[in-house]
């Protein structure tokens, strides 16, 4: 049986799928949704965590890069565009990262996991 699962995957992938996709031409349409994603580095430092037992302490560890995603609709017209919708943003995930005091002795170790949601909107000009 366990020879038969390639062929059988080989088999699944072979299967012509048709699909359509629906193209958003700005002079036509006036309404529409949009997904965007972005990534880049982050200036977060440790801001999230770096505080929360006093001053002094140092950590090893710090977010390096920013994942993000936004959702939303757009209402078009000849010359002018309106966005609005909810962006996604969230900096690298922080396992174990210990902290320092002054003395270089540990004092505590630090899990961070921080997200944030927001509404956002756009006013867009068409000049050309």
């Amino acid at each position: 049986m366990r020879k038969l699962i390639p062929f059988l995957i080989l088999f699944i992938f072979s299967i012509p799928w048709t699909s359509e996709a629906r193209v958003f031409s700005f002079e036509k349409a006036t309404f529409g949704n949009y997904l965007r994603g972005n990534y880049g580095l982050s200036f977060a430092n440790q801001d999230s965590y770096a505080n929360s037992s006093g001053w002094g302490l140092d950590f090893d560890k710090t977010p390096t890069y920013n994942l993000g995603g936004e959702f939303g609709f757009v209402i078009n017209s000849e010359y002018l565009g309106l966005r609005f919708g909810a962006h996604v943003i969230s900096p690298e995930n922080i396992f174990s990262s210990k902290g320092e005091d002054d003395a270089g002795d540990t004092v505590m170790e630090v899990n961070s996991h921080v997200s944030a949601i927001f509404g956002v909107g756009y006013l867009e000009f068409y000049f050309f």
